[in-house]
């Protein structure tokens, strides 16, 4: 069984970044081909999207947090003011009994020639006794209930937090790491350079109902850039366009890609049979766009490009598709 935990994770992704840093070819190494420095490109592209997708698990698990956090010191805050309250009370009976005397009024009741009459008020003053105890009790475990599910609420968030800084922490090192890549291959020829494309636009294929209106959303995003952790309305990574376009049609998708792989298992789509509005997914499971028809995708790729339509029909996506769903 394979080792999966939050210290482990930690660690591999810390000893991935080193190592793909250290792997960027110094001048002590031979020169790579202008293929190979596009294979180690893609792969890095690839791992930072992997990443990019865990970082937006990570929000969303933050956000959680943070609501829980939040419902639990309202909890807490009122079960403090019941047993605030109860507690005056006690207190205010404690401080009649004092100044009426209560042992002089036992002494009296004692003395009384009517036993029932005694046994009454005697039964009396324990019944709210005992209830008033009883109600300490309760407020006070119910208010220690509360503190500790506010400290646990508390702990949640401050873990999930440190996890979405080591996540962010890690992609900067990695985006250096692609950074320098992009040199390498613009240095041999290559071009990675940014291309402004269509801004906006209104899908005219054959899809109908939702998808065709999630298509017609994800259209109207064209050429805006892709930031990773975007939902919009000003950029989007790659699951944030998918899930706000569908979003768009009335359809409740999850926020990741790989939620939005394991959301659509039960409606698994081959490459042959894909239809618009399909979501297209890819090895690693950290990338997803949806398909337009006639062999394309509109996605947003990656940090430095935009929201674009391309050819899944060979070359890079058509090489590491894993398959499509229907929402």
């Amino acid at each position: 069984m394979a080792v999966d935990t939050p210290k482990y994770r930690s660690l591999a992704v810390a000893c991935l970044a080193a190592a793909l840093v250290w792997s960027v070819p110094g001048a002590a190494l031979a020169e790579p081909t202008q293929a190979e420095a596009q294979k180690k490109l893609d792969k890095l592209t690839e791992q930072v999207e992997q990443l990019v997708d865990k970082f937006n698990a990570l929000n969303g698990d933050l956000k959680v947090a943070k609501r829980k956090l939040s419902s639990a010191k309202k909890a807490a805050t009122r079960e403090q003011k019941a047993y605030d309250d109860a507690r005056e009370g006690v207190v205010q009976m404690a401080a009649d009994a004092y100044k009426t005397g209560d042992i002089s009024d036992i002494t009296t009741l004692l003395s009384s020639g009517d036993p029932q009459d005694v046994l009454d008020q005697v039964s009396i003053f324990s019944h709210v006794t005992n209830q008033r105890g009883d109600k300490i009790k309760d407020f006070l475990a119910s208010t220690q209930r509360m503190e500790r599910e506010k400290g646990n609420a508390q702990d949640a968030f401050d873990k999930v937090n440190a996890k979405v800084k080591d996540i962010k922490d890690q992609k900067a090192v990695i985006d250096k790491a692609i950074d320098k890549q992009k040199d390498l291959v613009e240095s041999l020829g290559g071009d990675t350079a940014t291309t402004n494309g269509p801004v906006g636009g209104t899908y005219t294929g054959p899809a109908s109902g939702p998808a065709r209106t999630a298509l017609d959303y994800a259209y109207k995003q064209l050429g805006k850039p892709y930031i990773y952790g975007g939902t919009g309305p000003t950029g989007y990574d790659c699951s944030g366009l998918t899930s706000k376009s569908w979003a768009a049609a009335g359809v409740a998708i999850p926020r990741t890609a790989a939620s939005q792989y394991n959301y659509t298992a039960s409606k698994r789509v081959s490459y042959e049979n894909l239809q618009p509005g399909d979501l297209i997914f890819f090895s690693g499971l950290g990338h997803v766009g949806m398909y337009v028809g006639g062999g394309e995708m509109i996605h947003a790729p990656r940090t430095g490009k935009n929201v674009e339509i391309v050819t899944i029909t060979s070359g890079y996506y058509r090489d590491r598709f894993v398959g499509g769903g229907r929402p």
